[in-house]
């Protein structure tokens, strides 16, 4: 049975990851991420970006250049934000946290390089 801390880091290399319940069929239901976020940032200090941007790269899928899209539990978001928050400089940075339901992320369009939102749907814990 894994870890905690195992679980806990598992999770967002998740994010991102395709067809994971076709690919492995013996996948149990332990932890299921239930929150689509899409996390869009500005920040004009290369340094404070960078580490921005390394940080979500542990919880999300790099869609465009400021623009993450990211599937958590609220656990992994609060852990997130804990993350980011002390990066963040309020007088100068603007860091965006869109929420999704199921209806509104199949309603989203891509044209171009990328292509569409690439879902994980529920992720489980092999157990």
């Amino acid at each position: 049975m894994p870890t905690q801390q195992w679980i806990e880091a598992w999770i967002p290399a998740c994010a991102g990851m395709t067809g994971l319940r076709q690919n492995f069929p013996l996948i149990s239901s332990i932890v299921e991420i239930d929150m689509f976020v899409l996390i869009s940032y500005d920040i004009p200090d290369d340094k404070r970006r960078t580490k921005v941007m390394k940080a979500l790269k542990n919880y999300g899928r790099h869609v465009q250049y400021s623009v993450f899209e990211c599937e958590l539990k609220p656990e992994a978001y609060q852990a997130l934000r804990a993350r980011l928050d002390p990066l963040i400089a309020v007088k100068e940075d603007n860091v965006r946290y869109y929420f999704f339901d199921e209806d509104a992320i199949r309603k989203i369009e891509s044209v171009g390089v990328g292509g569409q939102v690439a879902r994980t749907q529920p992720v489980y814990v092999i157990g």
